[in-house]
């Protein structure tokens, strides 16, 4: 989602992960990191690891960090109620307009941010046709079957042009 907003272009990013030492957190960190180390004109100038995975953890972090009144011009999430508190935290303080927005996870409760653009964009992927393939290949490996080491699983980028078109499972 960075690359198909900031592209080359400069960037002055704050990340805000999940809770800390978590694989999810580690991994969707390496995986931003390696992208960012692409793109030269990319700065990372904060970045924190919410305990809990909490939305008034990240409220309060980007409450916290809007005040020292450094620049940035991108918020990195990952996960959906971090993007809704950085979104909600530069409204109030008359930033929305001039910083970018993304997470992870679509959800309902998203959806309104989505629309009125104060989150740029989020991932979904559906979390049924997530189980359904676990559990195929399970059952074909558990039958003797060859299966991929690695299954990739598909999502899509939702943005307020699309947003409309996609149901949230969440």
């Amino acid at each position: 989602m960075a690359e198909k907003i900031l592209g080359d272009s400069e960037g002055k990013i704050v990340l805000i992960e999940g809770n800390p030492g978590t694989p999810p957190q580690r991994m969707r960190r390496q995986g931003f990191l390696e992208v960012a180390e692409k793109h030269p004109n990319w700065e990372i100038v904060y970045s924190q690891a919410i305990e809990g995975w909490t939305k008034e953890g990240s409220l309060a972090m980007m409450e916290d960090f809007i005040q020292t009144e450094q620049e940035f011009s991108f918020v990195s999430t990952q996960w959906t109620a971090a993007a809704i508190a950085a979104a909600t935290a530069l409204e109030e303080a008359g930033l929305i307009e001039d910083v970018y927005v993304t997470g992870i996870e679509f959800t309902k409760e998203s959806t309104p941010f989505i629309k009125e653009g104060k989150i740029d964009m989020l991932s979904n992927y559906s979390i049924e046709n997530t189980g359904y393939t676990a559990m195929e290949i399970a059952a074909k490996y558990l039958n003797g079957e060859q299966v991929p080491e690695f299954v990739e699983i598909k999502h899509e980028i939702i943005t307020k042009d699309n947003v409309d078109e996609i149901t949230p499972e969440l």
